[in-house]
């Protein structure tokens, strides 16, 4: 009897997805899109970007624009690995290629 009323109260606090989409259009927002030709780094740029580069560390929050498919995208969040080795940065579930990356901010 007891358990029955441990399984009702427990019905009570499952997740409810009131806002259809809402979810969805979160995940579409953080992703902001600035569609341009990609452009070439002076040697001061690409000197700052890899001093940037090597001082990021795991599990820090990073702000970063990257060039991907004819667009620049600016990708915020935690830093999960800096492979100097491999030359990627991953943020988050994202895999970037330190070629492709633009500026850190």
């Amino acid at each position: 009897m007891q358990s029955k009323r441990k399984l009702n109260r427990a019905k009570l606090f499952i997740a409810y997805d009131a806002l259809k989409g809402f979810k969805e259009m979160i995940h579409e927002k953080e992703k902001t899109v600035i569609r341009i030709e990609r452009k070439t780094l002076s040697e001061d740029q690409l000197f700052e970007l890899n001093w940037k580069i090597q001082s990021i560390k795991e599990g820090s929050i990073i702000f970063l624009i990257y060039y991907n498919q004819n667009e620049y995208i600016l990708k915020t969040g935690y830093v999960a690995k800096n492979d100097l080795e491999k030359r990627t940065i991953q943020v988050v579930d994202q895999i970037i290629k330190y070629e492709n990356i633009y500026k850190i901010l």
